[in-house]
């Protein structure tokens, strides 16, 4: 007897610092994790104090708040003083909300995408929780992206259209997997839907993620469907019929026919992966951990949905960056399927 437990001493012993040594890991990775959203955050709101502009676009989306403001059309004939955007109408109207209350100015513009930067932030951290039970993962999820905008040029508190139009599609996102993964609701698909049309109102590109929704909803349960289209049609159509009516016509040439002009460069298409495997190395070899593990047991309804969801934001961002002039702020779909997956995996590992 005596024996067999100096024989099984040391193998305790050896289980009880692995374990020490996994929770300090995991101490160790929620600690980085949420300094990098605190850290985000501290610096954003500095960012968006600053008066003058940190972007290009920044000062031409201040005329267009302004313009809404005054009550005048953003999408009309272009003159000497005036060329409208190319984008959606989402990100000005938002925009024009805060700088009713605080006035229009560089710092209101940025509070739009401080604020919806934080809500993906939330919603990243949200999914993973929900698929794992774990809010550490979700938390070192969080913190990923949160420290990834350097890697975004920095775009993600800047008064560009990117960090809402990701914020809306995470929570169409967020919403889908309530609906097709947890409890059937009609309602609830509907809302994505309508997150997923404001996501489109905001940048056009959007497009690959929400096709793949509504895929998700044809393979996973098809009678949600019409729920999800039908709320993607009214939250689209209604404004964009509006603004049309109003300008003219106008309003579709700058949103629609305009950004099919693009062009694509196939030298570009090759330099995406080695670009995004430079920065995020150990993420992209720890997030496949995720479909290995639901693939194994079996458990291919997850399998499918976060699938297809990953492939749609990883080719939102592939699309975009082979378009001629394409810059580091449309990989920012990209850097947060794998900081999602990044969690997901450190779950399973």
């Amino acid at each position: 007897m005596r024996l067999a437990v100096t024989r099984l001493a040391p193998i305790a012993c050896e289980a009880g610092a692995e374990a020490r040594a996994v929770l300090l890991l995991r101490a160790v990775l929620l600690l980085v994790g949420g300094g990098y959203i605190a850290a985000f955050i501290g610096t954003g709101v500095l960012r968006a104090l600053y008066p003058y502009p940190l972007d290009g676009l920044e000062p031409g989306v201040l005329v267009e708040v302004k313009r809404i403001l005054a009550g005048q059309q953003i999408y009309g004939s272009p003159s000497l003083e005036y060329v409208p955007y190319i984008y959606g109408p989402g990100f000005f109207y938002a925009a024009a909300l805060v700088a009713r209350v605080i006035g229009p100015s560089m710092t209101a513009l940025r509070i739009v995408s401080l604020l919806a930067s934080i809500a993906s932030i939330g919603l990243i951290v949200g999914l993973v929780r929900h698929e794992t039970g774990d809010l550490r993962a979700g938390l070192v999820s969080g913190g990923l992206f949160a420290a990834c905008a350097t890697l975004a040029d920095h775009d993600m508190d800047t008064a560009r259209m990117d960090a809402l139009m990701l914020a809306l599609l995470l929570a169409a996102v967020y919403a889908a997997r309530s609906a097709l993964l947890g409890r059937a609701s009609w309602r609830t698909t509907a809302c994505s839907g309508a997150f997923a049309g404001l996501a489109l109102l905001t940048k056009q590109s959007a497009v690959p993620v929400v096709v793949v929704l509504l895929v998700a909803c044809l393979l996973l349960r098809r009678r949600l469907t019409l729920a999800f289209i039908a709320a993607l049609v009214v939250v689209l159509a209604l404004p964009l019929l509006l603004l049309t009516a109003q300008t003219g016509g106008s309003a579709l040439y700058y949103v629609w026919d305009l950004p099919r002009r693009h062009t694509l460069s196939p030298d570009l298409v090759w330099q995406f992966w080695p670009d995004l495997a430079g920065k995020l190395t150990l993420p992209l070899f720890i997030a496949p951990l995720y479909f290995v593990a639901r693939s194994v047991s079996g458990d291919r309804r997850r399998l499918l949905f976060h699938g297809l969801v990953i492939v749609g934001l990883i080719g939102m961002s592939w699309a975009q960056r082979t378009n001629v002039g394409g810059g580091l702020n449309v990989e920012l779909p990209a850097l947060a399927a794998i900081s999602l997956l990044f969690g997901l995996g450190v779950h399973e590992a």
